[in-house]
């Protein structure tokens, strides 16, 4: 689809859904467009991965065209003739483009950094209390207390586990900060993963 826009205090502006409220397809009616003084415009940025191209620099091309069109030959005869209509066939040529850097999206690691750092926190206390021997057991569908209960089976001191539940609390309610959703909505996604990062995190 070709794009349009207009110049507006040196800047271009792109068409707005709003000024065509009740126009279907308005982006392909080139009449429309021009009539509200927008122009195509016709150059290509050269592909960059990771950029997104923008026009720095253009300038105007004024041109017309001719065609041919059955039209009446008065607005109460039904008699068409041949009538040479003169269209604009104007356009915006970009001369120039600049390149800018499109965010990136780290979305997913820091998901994963903060389900790392649930994991390893609880991991760290079965390790404490040499009980990393019956992971094999639980893995790939371990849990968080499946986990919690290898360090219990192990004589865990109440401090500790309380220190633990404490320190997994706040790290799931930083999870829940970054996924902007509920802790079930966070643990839908970690419980698939849980066995592979507990497998990851041992061979660390």
């Amino acid at each position: 689809m070709i794009k349009y826009a207009k110049i507006v205090n040196d800047k271009l502006q792109y068409p707005s859904p709003l000024e065509f409220i009740g126009v279907p397809n308005y982006m392909t009616n080139d009449p429309l467009l021009r009539d509200k003084e927008y122009l195509p415009l016709v150059g290509e940025p050269e592909e960059q991965e990771g950029y997104m191209a923008e026009p720095s620099e253009w300038h105007v091309v004024n041109q017309s065209g001719t065609r041919t069109e059955m039209r009446q030959t008065s607005p109460d005869s039904k008699e068409l003739e041949e009538t040479l209509v003169i269209l604009d066939t104007s356009y915006i040529q970009i001369d120039l483009w600049n390149y800018v850097e499109l965010p990136v999206d780290n979305s997913n690691e820091v998901r994963d950094n903060a389900e790392k750092a649930i994991v390893g926190r609880i991991l760290a206390l079965v390790n404490k209390y040499d009980a990393l021997d019956g992971l094999e057991a639980l893995l790939p569908d371990i849990t968080i207390p499946s986990l919690l209960g290898l360090a219990t089976e192990q004589g865990v001191s109440t401090e500790d586990l309380m220190a633990t539940e404490s320190d997994v609390s706040i790290l799931v309610l930083d999870l829940m900060a970054k996924e902007g959703g509920t802790w079930q909505d966070c643990w839908e996604h970690l419980k698939l993963r849980f066995g592979a990062i507990v497998t990851e995190l041992l061979q660390q």
